[in-house]
């Protein structure tokens, strides 16, 4: 979903934001999650998910987060990078912003050993 803000010449001032549901491919990583959901035994293998579900809005309300996490954490590193005067994410920047969360540093070996193994 996203949300606007209520225009700011509307006479009631106390609208709620409207909320807009896009289609299926403005989804980058739909699928992925839905395959998360099944590994997870959220979802069972095979099963359908209907527009508008709970398990549907969930998948999407996950994509939401997960993408604004996600840019959080690769505009802060590039900042950082910009910083040093590259124009480009070094890894060791990466490294730096996730280092006060435990659970996203300790996976960096994991995640470093798979990259170069793709």
């Amino acid at each position: 979903f996203k949300m606007e803000r209520a225009n700011e010449n509307d006479e009631n001032n106390n609208s709620r934001p409207e909320v807009k549901h896009h289609d299926d491919e403005n989804y980058i990583l739909l699928k992925e999650l839905k395959d998360m959901l099944i590994a997870f035994g959220d979802l069972e293998e095979g099963q359908e998910i209907t527009p508008g579900s709970p398990q549907d809005i969930s998948i999407k309300t996950l994509e939401i987060y997960l993408i604004d996490f996600l840019s959080n954490i690769l505009q802060e590193a590039y900042r950082r990078s910009k910083r040093a005067g590259y124009n480009k994410i070094k890894l060791r920047d990466l490294i730096k912003v996730v280092e006060y969360d435990e659970k996203l540093f300790l996976r960096i070996p994991f995640l470093y050993r798979v990259i170069e193994n793709y």
